[in-house]
């Protein structure tokens, strides 16, 4: 099983990604400000996307939740709003 690293790796690697709110760009960004900023923004943008990558987005999320259960940095940047936009029954 590949872990997160890998997966973000092969995310970068297998093509030049152009998309401003893509999650795995983001979590690889090394100035914090600009991680939380780009972060918040993705997390702002998802529900309004049908895209794909969502699935990898959850899993990675789900991933660190559970390795780093106290780290607030999702929440503060607006993780749980964006579950509850996500879920189609709250549409």
């Amino acid at each position: 099983m590949e872990s997160q690293s890998q997966k973000d790796s092969l995310h970068r690697a297998s093509s030049e990604c152009t998309n401003p709110s893509c999650f795995f760009c983001s979590m690889n960004e090394q100035d914090l400000s600009l991680r939380k900023a780009k972060l918040a923004r993705c997390f702002r943008e998802m529900p309004q996307r049908d895209d794909q990558e969502h699935v990898l987005v959850l899993r990675g999320i789900w991933n660190i939740a559970m390795t780093q259960p106290d780290d607030p940095e999702f929440p503060s940047l607006g993780i749980f709003e964006c579950m509850g936009k996500a879920d189609p029954k709250s549409r």
